[in-house]
């Protein structure tokens, strides 16, 4: 965990990375915040990192507009966007990404090479050459803190070497394998983030990883 003054993108962004000096996977974007000095900050965290990078929230936002950095990242992306997210960074509406959420996630991966993970009721992974889609979960998930979840389990995937695609593809399913396994025995309505959190070990020895 490295939290920076942003007043300073450039040497912000030095911060963070001499701090994942012996790090094998990065994760940025949660409880960041959206400002010009996030998108300074997170194009030169793109440009830099040489290690797996999982962006999420406001890391996501913070390079809507700039998407061709992508282009130049030195290592693999991973973005988790939920509908709203998925919008803005293909400048479409809420509603045609919502309904053409698939197609934009395919195209995007293949225009900027980074890796999609778009979040719904059906999750699409795609590096725009392969595809996986994950039908696990239910409304469990329909809460905030969730995606935080998700983009934290595809970090720790990556951390631990799996290749990047098959990390946000696993996180997918382990995430939706949690939701179902606690509203085995609660309501979908009142299990909490800490739960699904709480329950990943079990989820874990269920799904034999």
């Amino acid at each position: 965990y490295c939290k920076t003054d942003m007043s300073d993108p450039d040497k912000a962004a030095e911060t963070v990375l001499a701090r994942a000096e012996n790090s094998t996977a990065l994760l940025a974007g949660c409880g960041m915040g959206h400002s010009s000095e996030t998108e300074k900050f997170m194009a030169a965290l793109i440009k830099n990192c040489r290690i797996p990078m999982v962006i999420d929230a406001d890391g996501i936002n913070s390079i809507c507009g700039n998407i061709d950095i992508l282009m130049n990242a030195k290592a693999q992306v991973i973005l988790t966007p939920h509908p709203g997210e998925l919008a803005r960074l293909c400048s479409v509406s809420v509603g045609e990404a919502a309904e053409k959420r698939l197609e934009l996630a395919v195209g995007f991966a293949r225009k900027t090479g980074a890796i999609l993970s778009a979040k719904g009721a059906d999750s699409f992974i795609t590096d725009g050459k392969e595809l996986f889609i994950s039908r696990f979960g239910n409304t469990a998930l329909s809460k905030g803190g969730s995606g935080d979840i998700l983009a934290g389990i595809t970090a720790s995937f990556a951390a631990q070497r799996t290749a990047p695609l098959y990390a946000a593809a696993a996180a997918a399913v382990v995430l939706g394998k949690a939701a179902e396994t606690l509203s085995e025995n609660a309501s979908c309505r009142s299990i909490s983030g800490s739960d699904i959190v709480g329950s990943l070990p079990y989820v874990f020895k269920k799904l034999d990883i």
